[in-house]
Parts: structure tokens; C-alpha cells; sequence
């Protein structure tokens, strides 16, 4: 994130809807490899892999 974003957002704003967050988020946004976002029952059908 850019100083000049941070300034122009200031302490109580939010960074969601500025042009650089938006442009980055796609290419920066990681899924965690322990974090298995399937359902519960899905999860349990396909093996269930422990931490």
C-alpha cells in the first residue's frame, strides 16, 4: 500500500474501495493451505486431512 493512499484515507477510513487495493487484491490475495473452505460433509468424503 502507497504512503499518498494511506494519507489520503486517513486514521478512520478504510481501504476497501480505493483503486490500489482493488488493482492488487486479486494478485496479492493467498488461500491458506490449512484452511479447507469446503463443507463440513465434503470434507469428510474426500479423505478429511488432519492439520
Amino acid at each position: 500500500m502507497s504512503v499518498n493512499v494511506i494519507k489520503r484515507v486517513g486514521i478512520r477510513g478504510h481501504y476497501l474501495d480505493t483503486g490500489q487495493t482493488l488493482q492488487f487484491f486479486n494478485v496479492e490475495h493467498e488461500e491458506s493451505a490449512l484452511l479447507d473452505r469446503r463443507s463440513r460433509g465434503v470434507w469428510l468424503k474426500t479423505g478429511e486431512k488432519s492439520v
